[in-house]
């Protein structure tokens, strides 16, 4: 556990020393990526994040998810469980959990093609260190869908200690 906090702290510093210019291309080299997989383009229902401290940013794949018409749902955190609700636009977002933005929308999303999951770490075989709060953990635990997380390269690692409620990811994308 000493070992995971070591790296998540590290990873956390790298990304917020992250340049603008940085941020922005390796943000946008990520996106591309998603909008040109078949999962992407096959899904009509999309589970995103919204970034912050330097998160792989994924304004680029919103835009173009609400021109093709995909529903496009956030997380909301209720009490230890994380909910997905559909927005039309980053005006249906407030903050929230951690000052994190959330949907102000109640109604529930319909069930996910795709979710795409932010992290600290990753391996590139789909090992995935959160935050520590193990919300996507437990709601990856309780969906099958199909899960893509997204990182800066220096964010993937070799190996990651996990634990048995741990989920592995299907895909990891970086840049």
């Amino acid at each position: 556990m000493c070992f995971n906090n070591e790296i998540r702290k590290s990873m956390i510093s790298k990304r917020k020393a992250l340049t603008k210019s940085e941020y922005v291309t390796k943000s946008s080299i990520i996106c591309d990526k998603i909008l040109k997989s078949k999962w992407y383009k096959s899904s009509s229902s999309i589970y995103l994040y919204c970034s912050i401290n330097n998160e792989v940013n994924l304004d680029l794949l919103i835009e173009n998810a609400l021109l093709e018409r995909k529903i496009i749902s956030f997380p909301k955190v209720e009490g230890k469980e994380m909910r997905f609700y559909p927005v039309t636009s980053k005006n249906d977002l407030a903050p929230g959990y951690y000052n994190i933005p959330e949907p102000i929308i109640t109604t529930p999303a319909p069930k996910a093609d795709l979710i795409i999951v932010p992290g600290t770490a990753f391996t590139k075989s789909g090992k995935r260190l959160g935050y520590g709060g193990g919300f996507y953990d437990r709601f990856l635990a309780q969906y099958d869908v199909y899960s893509i997380g997204v990182c800066y390269d220096f964010q993937i690692v070799d190996d990651l200690q996990i634990q048995p409620h741990d989920k592995i990811l299907n895909e990891v994308i970086f840049a």
